[in-house]
């Protein structure tokens, strides 16, 4: 197989010191990575020693920024940062930690994703999903634009991503809702024929 002139690696920020907690908290500039999330956004770096990176791209949350410094430093690039590649804002949910919380947050997701019910929001002035849609994969537009060849990294959030890539590369709605991406776990895109392929799914064959 010829390899793609233009590769997408979207990569979920390591771990956050919310995540440790279950906080859906979603404002900017957030909580920073843990000891832990530390020692994987440096193992990331390994990981991804093959791809030919041109450029990092990060979203404005201290998470992700944390997340892609080693990887840029190893390269000697910066990190470029985009406020679009942000998680999604829950309105009254954010920074909450209980079950009910969880699961008012999977029902909205669900909407989004699986009823393409776009239009729904988190109570108390969430984002919708068509907002969230807008931004993120304008982000992502910019990334493409300066990229003429070889790998661009995009550190960013495991809701937002799996909603906007699902759509980018057509993936089964129903499989993209229950295949979450770890701490650092990536998704791979190619350049074909005009359009994104995904080659890797957090280490799976999506599916279509």
């Amino acid at each position: 197989m010829i390899p793609a002139l233009r590769r997408l690696i979207i990569v979920r920020h390591a771990q956050s010191e919310a995540n440790a907690v279950g906080s859906l908290h979603c404002t900017v500039p957030g909580p920073a990575l843990t000891a832990q999330g530390v020692e994987q956004a440096e193992k990331l770096v390994a990981t991804l020693a093959d791809e030919d990176v041109r450029a990092v791209w990060s979203s404005t949350m201290l998470r992700a920024r944390q997340t892609a410094e080693p990887l840029a430093v190893s390269r000697d690039l910066p990190v470029q940062v985009h406020d679009g590649f942000r998680e999604s804002y829950l309105g009254d949910l954010h920074d909450r930690r209980d079950a009910e919380a969880h699961e008012a947050f999977d029902d909205v997701y669900a909407s989004w994703l699986v009823r393409a019910e776009l239009e729904v929001r988190c109570p108390g002035g969430g984002e919708s999903g068509a907002e969230v849609l807008e931004r993120w994969l304008g982000a992502l537009d910019e990334v493409v634009l300066g990229l003429d060849v070889g790998t661009a990294v995009v550190v960013t959030h495991g809701a937002a991503t799996r909603l906007a890539v699902s759509r980018l590369a057509h993936i089964e709605p129903t499989w993209a809702l229950t295949h979450h991406l770890p701490n650092t776990g990536h998704i791979v895109l190619d350049e074909e024929d005009g359009r994104w392929a995904c080659r890797s799914w957090g280490g799976l064959q999506p599916g279509f």
